[in-house]
């Protein structure tokens, strides 16, 4: 498995130097990616892959659904958390507006992450944020409150108990 993930890895390497245009062979890549076994470091990598070429999936836009899917696929599992919102992120600045699809995906996920690190759940909301501002105001605003209404209502309990015993906030 190895050499498998030293070729996605060569693969991701070289994504910033090419021309997507010039590359509708990625297809064969990621029809291949799709099919390979489930091990962590090899679906790790292959995430971290698919985010890389966020610009191939906007030009080939019959792709993505099938990378979302095996994207979200991985949000639930804590090892490849990271690489899975990174890659989001990475298709939501490309594609976001291909991504609508996704949104209860994203909010279930983002709801469900409360134990994930702070920089993963930081990157996965940004991932949010960037396909609901593809959305009609009146659809996302629905959406940004299901996502973020538990943060705002931890921070307004927090503040409450600093107002009400400022000493207990200090460490």
């Amino acid at each position: 498995m190895q050499d498998v993930e030293a070729v996605l890895y060569a693969f991701r390497s070289v994504a910033p130097d090419l021309s997507v245009a010039e590359l509708p062979q990625l297809a064969e890549l990621f029809e291949l990616a799709g099919r390979l076994p489930p091990y962590s470091r090899l679906t790790y990598t292959t995430i971290l892959t698919i985010g890389a070429y966020a610009e191939w999936f906007q030009a080939y836009p019959d792709w993505l659904p099938g990378a979302l899917d095996y994207v979200l696929a991985a949000l639930p599992h804590t090892e490849l958390f990271p690489a899975a919102t990174t890659a989001l992120r990475d298709l939501a600045h490309e594609a976001g507006g291909s991504m609508i699809g996704a949104v209860p995906a994203l909010l279930r996920t983002g709801k469900a992450a409360t134990q994930q690190d702070a920089r993963s759940r930081t990157v996965l909301a940004e991932a949010t944020a960037l396909v609901l501002s593809h959305l009609p105001l009146a659809a996302a605003a629905p959406a940004l409150e299901q996502y973020f209404q538990p943060s705002l209502d931890g921070l307004d309990a927090l503040l409450r108990q600093a107002q009400a015993s400022p000493d207990a906030l200090v460490r």
